[in-house]
């Protein structure tokens, strides 16, 4: 009863305030093999196919908002071109289909 009791007030209290972050970290987790593989192969992959790598996997983990923010490599400019191009790209391509998905077909 007392643990019953626990389980349905403090400990669900603080399972409700730390899912979000779990949830977080395991997002976070899935993405940082991404970001290493396209890092590496920068060089020899193109941006078409680190788009189709990063929409794939948005859509195999159901992500709705990617906030793109972490350590700051704008002074290393083969990184930061690499993926603000690649950025651009995902971008233009999500609005599409997003216009897509909202207009009656025609």
């Amino acid at each position: 009863m007392a643990l019953e009791e626990y389980l349905k007030g403090q400990w669900q209290s603080w399972a409700d305030r730390v899912m979000p972050l779990y949830k977080a970290n395991i997002f976070y987790d899935d993405l940082f093999p991404l970001y290493q593989r396209i890092s590496v192969d920068a060089d020899r992959i193109s941006i078409d196919a680190a788009v189709q790598l990063v929409r794939a996997w948005t859509n195999g983990s159901q992500v709705q908002v990617l906030n793109v923010a972490g350590p700051r490599d704008s002074k290393d400019l083969k990184v930061y071109g690499t993926t603000k191009r690649l950025l651009t790209v995902l971008i233009k391509m999500m609005s599409l289909g997003s216009r897509e998905k909202q207009e009656p077909p025609g």
